[in-house]
């Protein structure tokens, strides 16, 4: 049985630094990881149609970093996406 849940904040933080530092996993390729299987996870769900304009929104942080690696994953697979960095 699958189990999904929610983490805080300072909990994320956390679960990064025990990846990058003690998996010894580099933080770019986590965020590379991280995007690559929310994109696939949209397509799965059929949450974006390419006939479509898409827009992402995406902040400074690593989580920005991370709706850029979908948005850049998205835009190969030839599905028309446009980016708003806030």
């Amino acid at each position: 049985m699958k189990r999904n849940f929610v983490v805080s904040a300072m909990q994320m933080k956390e679960l990064d630094y025990i990846t990058i530092e003690k998996k010894g996993i580099s933080s770019f390729r986590l965020m590379k990881h991280a995007g690559t299987c929310l994109a696939e996870y949209t397509l799965k769900q059929n949450m974006i149609k390419k006939d479509n304009q898409n827009l992402i929104v995406a902040g400074t942080g690593n989580n920005g970093g991370d709706a850029l690696v979908v948005a850049s994953v998205l835009n190969h697979k030839g599905y028309n996406i446009e980016v708003v960095l806030v």
